[in-house]
């Protein structure tokens, strides 16, 4: 089966990647950027099938890899000896690790048509990483295709992004991201439409919640009752699921703050329950505000900002809202 054809949206991005390799004026080095989750890691490793597949064939948008071959399924399984996937190592890709990406790149593919590194989470490379890669990225080895994969390009260095071709990423529809959790074994069409909602897009972050507690929405609940806990996130991985989750809460806070009763527009229906308990949670100005504040946060997460001193200043937010005037 055409293994771009397969791949759930992204159908721009797709284009643009078929057309290099049919006009077989293929950058030696991309960026690839977008949220956690939607998908770019997946289509980097489909991109490097296509390379060098040994028999392409036809597909919806054009070229496609067939998906069957030696190389497709060595790369699929990341065995092949022309195809390198890099991730990041205690949080971080060291020196060493790009060290070796230089050696590997400097002998010629053993089998393949191009030798393709990914670098996954590149925004990762710590400053020596990124300078000892720079000659490398400047002047790739001929038959060499490097893929940087990244959600926080902002945190690459200018130099990094400058030398690479940058392809963008957006959120996969509401339809798309139902389809992608049908196929990954997500059971009743209501739990997928209600996933879909909370993933906003970016179906991948299913996958990576599954090996980890992670936060509860019960736990964000908490803080939107009086008289509002403190607000304390361990690392910045968990401070961006939380305010990806409290984000859509706080808007279901906003519905029903607006009179609406139907339960079926909320994404937590404890919400609806909780305001004929308590009549309201937070008035819809305030819930308002703090949809925009949290919003901003989560925005700011691109620019390494604090995650002690943004906990400290969404508990004041939410705390202020137990006063007098609400």
């Amino acid at each position: 089966m055409p293994i771009f054809d397969d791949i759930v949206g992204h159908e721009r991005q797709k284009r643009i990647l078929t057309g290099a390799f049919a006009r077989r004026r293929v950058p030696s080095t991309y960026l690839f950027t977008g949220e956690a989750g939607i998908g770019k890691r997946s289509l980097a490793i489909e991109f490097g099938r296509l390379l060098n597949c040994l028999s392409p064939v036809k597909g919806e948008d054009g070229p496609d890899a067939c998906g069957v071959c030696s190389h497709c399924e060595r790369i699929r399984k990341e065995v092949h000896p022309d195809f390198r996937m890099v991730t990041p190592e205690d949080g971080m890709i060291r020196i060493e690790q790009v060290r070796e990406l230089i050696e590997f790149l400097s002998f010629k593919p053993l089998e393949a048509t191009y030798k393709i590194i990914v670098i996954d989470e590149a925004e990762r490379m710590n400053p020596a990483a990124s300078n000892a890669f720079l000659k490398t990225l400047e002047e790739p080895p001929e038959g060499s295709v490097i893929i940087l994969v990244t959600s926080l390009p902002d945190q690459l260095l200018d130099t990094v992004r400058s030398r690479c071709f940058q392809v963008r990423f957006t959120p996969l529809s509401r339809r798309e991201t139902e389809r992608v959790l049908e196929r990954i074994g997500i059971e009743g069409a209501r739990k997928r439409e209600r996933l879909a909602m909370l993933l906003q897009g970016c179906p991948g972050r299913v996958l990576a919640e599954e090996d980890q507690a992670g936060v509860t929405e019960d736990e964000i609940l908490a803080h939107l009752l009086p008289p509002g806990r403190p607000v304390r996130w361990k690392d910045r991985s968990e401070m961006e699921e939380w305010l990806r989750k409290f984000i859509l809460m706080i808007r279901d806070v906003a519905v029903s703050g607006t009179g609406i009763e139907r339960e079926d527009i909320l994404m937590n229906r404890k919400v609806g329950r909780l305001k004929d308990e308590r009549n309201s949670l937070i008035p819809l100005e305030r819930a308002l505000g703090l949809y925009e504040e949290a919003t901003g946060l989560l925005n700011d997460l691109r620019y390494n900002i604090n995650h002690l001193i943004a906990g400290n200043y969404l508990t004041y937010l939410l705390r202020e809202c137990y006063g007098d005037t609400c």
